[in-house]
């Protein structure tokens, strides 16, 4: 009488009350608490095993790598004393998995739809069916050991059970009578072991039981003892085989590279000239990369810029070129007078090479027998050329410079329109013109040159009193490697081994043999590698990927 009165308050008569009490007595007694079991066990091997991870060696400091994937199929067996049943219909999916290879921990998280069992026939005719959900699950967490492979997972979930009378010609949880109370559940904690592949788990014979229903007014009404007896007695557990998919790892980002304005610049990461002018998203490794641009004549080379890859994202990065103007300064007559500007000695005799726009301060060095022009101010701007001529007067009384120097004569072969610095100072293009400085020793580096093979290193010179001294730089012509894909596809094009475009490439390459890459696209059959693909010097080389539906 109890439960007819609980039930009575739904609005039903009590005969009625007492017929849908003993519907759910029979439910939980007679057969269908299996069902019921079944589904919850089925709903929870969902959430527990869709688990993918990754293990091995990535260099260090690598991002998390994160996974996705769900179950397909699988089978849960009930021991229940000599009763025995199963299920087939898992359901449950895994949104995101991922593990920290610097803790060797694992965690992630599920998304699950309730599984609705289907409808039956009770006492009286009445059509009823049961659901199973998980409205509390916590994080799934464990441990990694990379060098057997084998995962250890932990998880905790609420579980409710829910008994429905069908009034339609369907289930309906909505407007179907509940003849369950809402608090009918159970707190669940398990933990089982797997081994990993690297790419998904495999987990085999993981148990684990039900603990006791709370009696009293837990809302599972009469059916407590036998839900206690028949789910969470000592002999009941859970037997799990699956099959199971995940995708790769998901281990790379995009990254989108672009000058402003669009300039033939080389675009570099990580010390890697990857193609020129821009880079069109490819994919590299997630993580920290640095980026940086080679000089382009005429304008002001942005400075370098680190950049994070986030797994498929795109990060994008702008190298910002200002233009330059030129600064023309010449002797009259034509003596070895030192051009400094701005305080810093540039050359003899004169000078011509490109500025930053703005106002430059330009002085002569002393020449015995003249007077020395003044100092003058000389307004330089973008694109043009600012020319200045200083005057010599003839007077025999003057002197030359009184300190101790030497020369430094430096020339470039073939004659190129590369910065040449001394000491970390710019100096002038194309070569150094006997340019006078205090005896000592110097560093000097030769920049860099468009579609040419820069010298590899900076050169330490001497230079001794009243001697010149005098440095080559050799520039060697490249020629041009052009990579395109047939049709334009979003692939990773790699050459020798190193990512260096999507979409395709064409950039200068020192002359030699080179492997060509293409990546996979997604509804396409990858096209092989080409192998020794010579690049002369001066000429462009063309290798076409083609890709035809499929894969």
């Amino acid at each position: 009488m109890l439960f007819g009165l609980r039930f009575g308050q739904l609005g039903r008569p009590w005969w009625r009350s007492v017929q849908i009490v003993r519907a759910v007595d029979w439910l939980w007694g007679a057969c269908s608490v299996d069902r019921v079991r079944v589904g919850v066990r089925a709903l929870l091997v969902a959430a527990l095993v869709a688990v993918g991870v990754w293990s091995g060696a990535s260099p260090a400091g690598a991002a998390l790598s994160a996974f996705a994937g769900h179950v397909v199929s699988g089978s849960v067996v009930v021991h229940a004393g000599d009763d025995q049943v199963g299920v087939d219909d898992l359901s449950g999916r895994l949104e995101l998995a991922w593990v920290s290879e610097a803790a060797h921990t694992v965690s992630g998280s599920v998304t699950l739809d309730p599984i609705v069992m289907p409808t039956f026939t009770g006492p009286f005719d009445l059509q009823l069916y049961a659901t199973a959900t998980i409205v509390e699950a916590a994080a799934t967490t464990g441990m990694l050991n990379e060098s057997s492979g084998v995962v250890g997972l932990a998880t905790s979930a609420r579980m409710t059970v829910a008994v429905y009378h069908q009034l339609g010609a369907g289930p309906d949880p909505a407007s179907d009578p509940r003849l369950t109370g809402p608090g009918c559940g159970v707190d669940v904690a398990f933990g089982w072991t797997g081994t990993t592949d690297g790419v998904a788990v495999a987990v085999s014979d993981s148990q684990f039981t039900i603990p006791a229903f709370p009696s009293g007014d837990s809302g599972c009404g009469a059916a407590t003892d036998e839900l206690n007896h028949r789910v969470a007695g000592d002999d009941n557990s859970v037997q799990l085989t699956f099959d199971g998919d995940s995708t790769e790892p998901v281990t790379n980002g995009f990254l989108r590279v672009t000058t402003s304005p669009a300039v033939p610049a080389g675009i570099v990461v990580d010390g890697i000239v990857r193609d020129s002018w821009a880079l069109t998203w490819p994919e590299l490794p997630v993580g920290a990369h640095r980026v940086c641009f080679t000089r382009v004549p005429g304008y002001s080379t942005p400075p370098c810029q680190n950049v994070t890859v986030t797994a498929g994202v795109t990060s994008a990065v702008v190298g910002a070129y200002s233009a330059k103007g030129y600064l023309r300064v010449l002797t009259s007559p034509a003596v070895a007078s030192t051009v400094s500007v701005d305080g810093v000695d540039r050359n003899d005799w004169g000078l011509w090479t490109e500025f930053a726009p703005g106002v430059h301060n330009v002085c002569f060095g002393a020449v015995q027998g003249f007077d020395v022009p003044a100092c003058r101010e000389v307004t330089v701007e973008a694109g043009a050329t600012a020319t200045t001529t200083g005057t010599f007067v003839s007077n025999p009384a003057a002197v030359g410079p009184v300190e101790p120097y030497g020369l430094l004569r430096a020339t470039t072969a073939a004659a190129t329109d590369a910065m040449i610095s001394v000491d970390g100072l710019e100096r002038n293009t194309w070569g150094l013109d006997w340019l006078k400085v205090p005896v000592g020793t110097y560093t000097v580096c030769f920049g860099g040159a468009p579609n040419l093979s820069s010298p590899p290193t900076c050169s330490a010179v001497d230079v001794t009193e009243g001697n010149a001294t005098v440095i080559q730089g050799t520039y060697l012509p490249r020629g041009f490697l052009r990579v395109v894909t047939a049709p334009g596809v979003a692939a990773t094009i790699t050459v020798n081994g190193q990512v260096a475009n999507a979409y395709g490439v064409w950039t200068d390459k020192a002359p030699g043999t080179y492997t060509v890459c293409f990546g996979d696209v997604p509804g396409y059959v990858t096209p092989p590698c080409q192998n020794g693909v010579a690049v002369t010097a001066n000429n462009t080389t063309p290798v076409t990927g083609t890709y035809t539906p499929g894969g």
